[in-house]
């Protein structure tokens, strides 16, 4: 600029969500984050959500340009007590984040960008306690991503906003149903299918065990009210998305990226910081992670390897063992993460795509495991409204067998290309095309010769190939 500011120009992809809603939350999110709870996010100078009403031809924000540096160039240099400073500095801003509950389940916009405001003289209750008032912003419809990707976006289904986590769960439910119902095409399973002896998903199946969900989504819910509340949140805090000083690389100058997040109960939005992740076994409950058994006999190479793989598992130690200390509704939600009623809730809202067979066998434990759920206690143990033959059991899990093994081959596949990982659907730089072209016909030149036992299986394992160009 005139004045030597420097601003980014932002033009949301075609698939980044549904068309003026994306862009019009996303810029009213970083508004209420930055000027209402005062966190470090850049500031938007201009926007605008109607491709067709600006001379631009798209949709476009404009804003400050992140200030520092991104953690990503710092990380492998900072120490070590500047990286467990840094985890509290997000853990301080994820407990004013999980404080702040919104009064319904949606996503935030300013009032003026919506058709139908909701009626609703709260929107949020403060880190103090206190419900708080807004003519300015107001919750709308939802703009997570999983209502948008593999064709959802082309079905009018409930978006909300919703007043309930009952009717939040039960909303997932209704929109896998009718997608299923009105998709042309379903989208391509994680794992490879269809071919002989292996799983083949249909649109029966999953409508089945959705039918399932229907009828217990509610008791799958947590009774801890505190991870059931409303709550705005980053879930994508990879070490691009966070900018610090580079003098002081424990402080945080800036979060980006808050495209499409939304306002979802609180266990259905945390995870470690992807900054932290890594491949590795994670030390379960609070006993420190320490070097493996036989250390001293090991080769320097391997040494080495083990102190790495320990820094980084007493990291992401620490992170929760720091939200135990100081955000203990953030604690309670990543473990109500294991449990069986939330992995169902993830499960049920990726059934046009995958998982059913995985799903349905978790229901059939609901049944087995009915009178010890904690919603079922606390209302007077009503009976289960699921009833699975031993026969379907045994088909259940039958088809498991056939997923797993399909997610086995997958995974053969991807380990073959190289430098790809689980989900992969086939894009790639443009510098790399031709490399992973060659590749790929390779790869799958060699997945027939070692699958099809007999010429009247090479087609069948042809049309299961996962990758077409």
């Amino acid at each position: 600029m005139d004045d030597g500011k420097r601003v980014i120009a932002k033009i949301p992809n075609p698939n980044a969500g549904r068309p003026h809603y994306t862009t019009a939350s996303e810029v009213a999110t970083m508004d209420f984050i930055r000027t209402v709870l005062q966190l470090p996010v850049p500031e938007v100078y201009a926007w605008n959500s109607k491709a067709a009403d600006n001379a631009v031809g798209a949709e476009f924000i404009i804003m400050e340009e992140a200030r520092g540096v991104s953690l990503s160039d710092r990380w492998s240099t900072i120490s070590g007590d500047e990286k467990l400073e840094l985890i509290e500095k997000i853990i301080e801003i994820e407990t004013i984040l999980a404080s702040t509950t919104f009064k319904e389940f949606g996503s935030l916009y300013y009032t003026k960008d919506l058709k139908h405001p909701a009626q609703n003289d709260v929107l949020y209750t403060n880190t103090d306690g206190r419900p708080m008032k807004s003519a300015q912003f107001s919750i709308g419809p939802t703009t997570d991503r999983k209502s948008f990707d593999d064709n959802r976006a082309s079905v009018d289904f409930d978006r909300g906003p919703w007043t309930t986590a009952e009717e939040y769960v039960a909303s997932i439910g209704r929109r896998e149903i009718q997608c299923l119902y009105e998709v042309e095409q379903l989208p391509r399973p994680l794992g490879i299918v269809n071919g002989p002896g292996l799983y083949h998903p249909s649109r029966e199946s999953k409508l089945s065990v959705l039918s399932d969900y229907m009828k217990v989504a509610s008791y799958l819910l947590p009774t801890n009210t505190d991870v059931l509340s409303a709550c705005l949140w980053h879930n994508d805090l990879h070490s691009d998305n966070i900018f610090v000083d580079p003098k002081k690389p424990a402080e945080i100058t800036h979060l980006i990226d808050w495209q499409t997040a939304h306002i979802e109960p609180l266990f259905m939005q945390v995870s470690h910081p992807s900054f932290l992740d890594f491949d590795g076994p994670k030390a379960e409950g609070f006993q420190a992670p320490s070097l493996p058994h036989g250390y001293n006999a090991m080769s320097d190479v391997q040494q080495r390897h083990a102190k790495s793989l320990l820094s980084q598992q007493a990291l992401f130690k620490a992170y929760e063992v720091l939200s135990f200390q100081r955000n203990i509704g953030v604690y309670h939600a990543l473990r109500h993460q294991k449990t069986l009623g939330c992995q169902i809730i993830m499960f049920a809202g990726n059934i046009l795509q995958d998982g059913e067979p995985l799903a349905k066998g978790q229901l059939m434990q609901v049944e087995r495991e009915w009178q010890s759920l904690p919603a079922v206690r606390t209302r007077a143990s009503p009976p289960c409204p699921l009833h699975f033959t031993p026969q379907d059991v045994l088909i259940q899990r039958l088809e498991e067998a056939k997923w797993i093994q399909g997610m086995e081959l997958m995974t053969q596949v991807l380990e073959s290309l190289g430098t790809v990982d689980r989900g992969w659907h086939g894009w790639v730089k443009a510098e790399d095309y031709d490399h992973f072209k060659t590749k790929l016909e390779d790869v799958r030149v060699e997945f027939l010769s070692q699958l099809s036992e007999s010429a009247e299986d090479k087609p069948q394992w042809l049309s299961a190939w996962p990758f077409t160009d």
